[in-house]
C-alpha cells in the first residue's frame, strides 16, 4: 500500500461513519409515530411488530456504526505514530494538517505561511520520511 492510501483511510473511514450516523437518524426519525400493536382486549400481541423490527434493525446498525468507530479510532492511532516518527516537526505538521484534521491543501497553506505548491513539495519529502508501510 503506499503511503498516501494508507493515511487517507482515515479519512474514507471517518466520511463512511458520518454518512452511516446519518442514516441511523433516518431510521431513528422513522420510528416516530409507531407503536406496539395490541389485540382487541388490550393484550400486547405475541408476534413482533413492525415497530420491534424496525427497534431491532435501529440496534442492529448502532452496534454496527460502533464496530466502525472502533476501527478509525484504531486506524487514526496506527497513522499518528507512523506521522510522529517524521523527524521533521513541519512535515509531521503537514501530515498532520492533511491526514487526521483533513484539511484542504490552500487551508494548510494559509495556516503555516506557505505557498500550495510549497507544501505540495513539503508532503512529498514527508512522505518519504516515513517508515515503510507494508500493510
Amino acid at each position: 500500500m503506499y503511503p498516501k492510501d494508507y493515511l487517507h483511510q482515515a479519512y474514507t473511514i471517518d466520511k463512511k461513519i458520518k454518512l452511516d450516523l446519518q442514516k441511523l437518524e433516518a431510521a431513528k426519525a422513522s420510528l416516530q409515530g409507531r407503536a406496539v400493536t395490541y389485540d382487541r382486549i388490550g393484550a400486547k400481541s405475541t408476534s413482533r411488530s413492525g415497530f420491534e423490527d424496525s427497534m431491532v434493525r435501529v440496534l442492529d446498525y448502532e452496534n454496527y456504526i460502533n464496530s466502525e468507530i472502533e476501527s478509525l479510532t484504531e486506524i487514526r492511532s496506527k497513522i499518528e505514530k507512523e506521522i510522529t516518527s517524521v523527524p521533521d516537526p513541519t512535515l509531521r505538521e503537514v501530515l498532520t494538517r492533511r491526514y487526521l484534521m483533513y484539511q484542504k491543501w490552500e487551508h494548510i497553506a494559509e495556516e503555516m505561511n506557505y505557498g500550495v505548491r510549497h507544501i505540495y513539495k513539503l508532503h512529498s519529502k514527508a512522505l518519504k520520511e516515513l517508515p515503510d508501510i507494508a500493510s
